[in-house]
């Protein structure tokens, strides 16, 4: 069995991991630390001392106030290839306040029944 520690870049992240070869045709990876990766830790919604998802689970926020929160938490984070960073910021805000006027518009519909 061989043990070697690495660092490289996985879907746009820095990845910290042990791997283990076990035989020819056994590879066992250990992640060390949570870093920055595009599916399970994106840069974008990990920038403050919590991560986004955390705190939308942990309010209970639902799929609409979630998203808000997401939304808002990223904007001017994300980046695109095809728009500015204050384009992608402006669309990332009016995609928050498209969930938030939903989430509204529910409610009040619960009112009125």
């Amino acid at each position: 069995m061989t043990n070697n520690h690495a660092n490289g870049i996985i879907d746009g992240g820095i990845v910290n991991s042990e791997i283990t070869v076990n035989s020819e045709y056994e590879i066992n990876e250990i992640y060390l630390d949570k870093t920055h990766n595009n599916v399970e830790h994106p840069s974008h919604y990990t920038s403050g001392k919590i991560e986004v998802i955390d705190f939308i689970e942990d309010q209970g926020l639902g799929f609409c106030l979630g998203n808000v929160i997401k939304y808002v938490s990223r904007a001017g984070k994300k980046h695109s290839a095809d728009k500015s960073d204050k384009e992608k910021a402006v669309e990332d805000l009016k995609k928050a306040r498209w969930y938030l006027d939903r989430r509204i518009k529910e409610i009040e519909e619960e009112l009125c029944n």
